[in-house]
């Protein structure tokens, strides 16, 4: 896992302790507590994001997608950062909006692909020294929480992306359905072929951005870039809907 969701893990792992015949169902709880509190982070960053809406916001509390997805992995931990930090944004805060991006990065890599949205925007907007300022804090943060890591132990820190871009396609992907047709990707070419359509959808968002009438909002944007991501992955996993939820809302 990434650095940032290794010590959530971690922080779990102290609170359960080391006593008892039942510290696995000790440590799930405690997992679950905390996703729960990082639940309630991303529904109120939500309901102060949108201004005009904010009960709108019940529909993250409420969704059948949160009720199963929920405890399947730590992603919502990257959820509520991200959360915070569009939040922030929002609010016109880019500095403290970078640190809290750079640390939803170091939780899980989908929130850097946030960044090219908000680049276009920017960029329409005239506002790119806010971005690069922006960008620069998020890369601050993620080094803080990353480079001590990956001083004491770099194969361990590397083990996440290594893991990453070696596994072969896997259930509920495009490039599956590909294989059960029986017209799939060789290996050797697959994590490209994935990149190289990731990079087109993203071309073409940037393009619909940009020649839009109306200038888009942060979180369009971000919902159809993080949405061309999980179609073109490798792998589809279910807590990817926590990811795609507060973006549509």
């Amino acid at each position: 896992y990434p650095v940032l969701t290794g010590y959530f893990m971690q922080v779990a792992s102290w609170l359960t302790g080391s006593d008892g015949t039942d510290r696995g169902l000790a440590f799930f709880d405690w997992n679950a507590l905390l996703l729960f509190a990082c639940l309630l982070v991303t529904v109120i960053a939500v309901a102060l994001t949108v201004r005009r809406r904010p009960w709108d916001a019940a529909m993250v509390a409420l969704a059948p997608g949160v009720i199963l997805c929920l405890l399947i992995n730590w992603d919502m931990l990257a959820v509520a950062l991200t959360a915070v930090s569009m939040l922030l944004w929002s609010r016109r805060h880019p500095f403290w909006a970078g640190v809290i991006l750079g640390l939803a990065i170091a939780a899980k890599f989908y929130p850097l692909l946030l960044l090219g949205p908000l680049f276009v925007l920017c960029l329409r907007a005239g506002r790119l020294r806010e971005f690069f300022g922006t960008a620069a804090a998020a890369l601050g943060a993620w080094a803080m929480v990353n480079v001590p890591v990956m001083y004491v132990s770099f194969d361990g820190w590397y083990e996440f992306y290594r893991f990453s871009s070696e596994r072969g396609v896997d259930w509920g992907s495009f490039w599956y359905f590909l294989v059960i047709l029986g017209h799939g990707v060789p290996a050797d070419y697959v994590n490209t072929v994935a990149v190289g359509l990731l990079g087109l959808l993203c071309i073409g968002i940037a393009a619909l951005a940009l020649g839009a009438r109306r200038r888009p909002r942060y979180a369009q944007l971000a919902f159809l870039v993080v949405a061309a991501f999980c179609v073109t992955n490798k792998v589809y996993s279910p807590q990817y809907v926590l990811w795609l939820l507060p973006l549509a809302v």
